[in-house]
């Protein structure tokens, strides 16, 4: 079943770590639970990890296959449940290759390339104030933010645009190839198109769940 009103937390077990799955060895997720923290949430909390150009950061996920609507609503607090302010401190929604390796082995330590990054996402936080990367409709561009991302061999191109809420309804559908990431605020019953992508690289099953990423305090 790939619905979830995480509202069970036995559900927790369909969901796969990309950590676990592909082996690598260590948690970048401090922890993560459902219904468990918080009644009727998923709950994931980082630690520094980060997902641009070839860094991998931390996934859960479903493997679907064919065009798929995708419907989530996010939240995004710091752990003093305040409004994160340093930069790239981000959580939302993913769309993932199924990484392969040579031979089939999974051997991430030996078999990882920075081109092995395929993915495309919008997450809402603080991503980088004031940067270049800002739409031009964005203001002053401080947080809290949209980061939307594509990601084509570990080269990823994003965009960083004003959001006046840390929660939000994000919606990504497939169709083919062209992946359209929308948003809907909960003061409004519209829909809005974010962005469209048309990625012909992605394969008929991809990994579709959420993620998360934390800067470094240091």
């Amino acid at each position: 079943m790939l619905n979830d009103e995480f509202d069970d937390s036995r559900s927790l077990v369909n969901w796969k770590n990309i950590n676990i799955v592909e082996q690598w060895g260590f948690q970048q997720l401090e922890s993560y639970t459902i219904h468990s923290a918080i009644p009727g949430k998923l709950e994931m909390i980082p630690r520094t990890a980060s997902w641009f150009g070839g860094w991998r950061g931390p996934l859960l996920y479903k493997e679907v296959v064919g065009d798929f609507v995708f419907t989530t609503k996010v939240n995004i607090l710091g752990r003093d449940n305040t409004i994160p302010i340093d930069d790239y401190n981000l959580a939302g929604v993913m769309l993932r290759h199924v990484r392969t390796y040579p031979n089939g082995a999974l051997d991430p330590m030996t078999g990882w390339q920075p081109s092995d990054n395929n993915y495309l996402f919008l997450s809402i936080g603080a991503a980088k104030n004031n940067s270049s990367l800002c739409s031009p409709d964005s203001g002053s561009c401080t947080a809290p933010h949209f980061e939307v991302k594509s990601t084509i061999n570990g080269n990823s191109v994003l965009a960083i645009q004003d959001i006046d809420t840390t929660s939000t309804m994000i919606r990504i559908a497939r169709i083919d190839s062209v992946f359209l990431v929308l948003y809907r605020l909960e003061s409004d019953l519209t829909w809005v198109v974010h962005r469209r992508y048309n990625r012909p690289d992605f394969p008929d099953s991809i990994q579709v769940g959420f993620v998360t990423s934390k800067r470094s305090e240091l």
